[in-house]
């Protein structure tokens, strides 16, 4: 797997700041783009291709707080992906919302009004609780962020290190869990369809 922080020789760290982070791009790729060596043989052409591409998905991927951090936790060995089950504290919110879903799809109009109204309250819960897990993983990703220095391997991370992984890895899981509810519920609110899956 290619380590996005290592291509563009930055810090693995989850704070940056952008314009720094973009003006670091433009220097790599001013260095590496394929124009500088159109005249060159084909392999020298290639390679820069190659590094230009490397270089664009890094910056794409790190300048996203969501990517950044998804990536960061895969170069350690936490996937948010890496579980399927629900979270256990959210296993009653998510029966809530799959049975709100059910009831509007099979309701005529006339109950269909009735029922979105009942639809908000959970709206709420949902959203709170996902600005709660930000909250919180903001927290946690300025507690890495203030150690001197972070391992490239996983094996010789410091316990605290690794827990903040594993919680960060464990409050991603559930927004993104948070994150189809409260697309489904709008959807089926318009009277449209969308798979439950995170």
């Amino acid at each position: 797997m290619q380590d996005f922080f290592l291509t563009l020789g930055v810090e693995r760290t989850f704070g940056f700041d952008n314009a720094a982070l973009e003006r670091r791009f433009y220097d790599l790729q001013n260095q590496s783009h394929p124009d500088r060596f159109a005249g060159a043989a084909g392999g020298i052409l290639e390679s820069a291709l190659d590094r230009s591409s490397d270089i664009n998905e890094a910056y794409r991927s790190l300048r996203d707080p969501l990517r950044r951090t998804k990536h960061l936790l895969v170069l350690y060995g936490y996937s948010v992906e890496q579980s399927k089950n629900v979270p256990m504290d959210l296993l009653e919110l998510v029966m809530n919302v799959q049975e709100k879903v059910a009831e509007l799809e099979f309701a005529n109009d006339d109950a269909r009004s009735e029922i979105i109204l009942s639809v908000d309250p959970l709206l709420d819960e949902l959203s709170e609780r996902r600005t709660l897990i930000d909250f919180e993983s903001k927290k946690l990703k300025e507690d890495w962020d203030e150690m001197p220095s972070h391992s490239e391997s996983g094996e010789h991370l410091s316990d605290n290190e690794k827990i903040i992984l594993q919680q960060l890895s464990s409050k991603l899981a559930s927004r993104a869990y948070i994150t189809t509810l409260l697309d489904s519920l709008e959807a089926a609110a318009k009277g449209e369809s969308l798979v439950l899956k995170h």
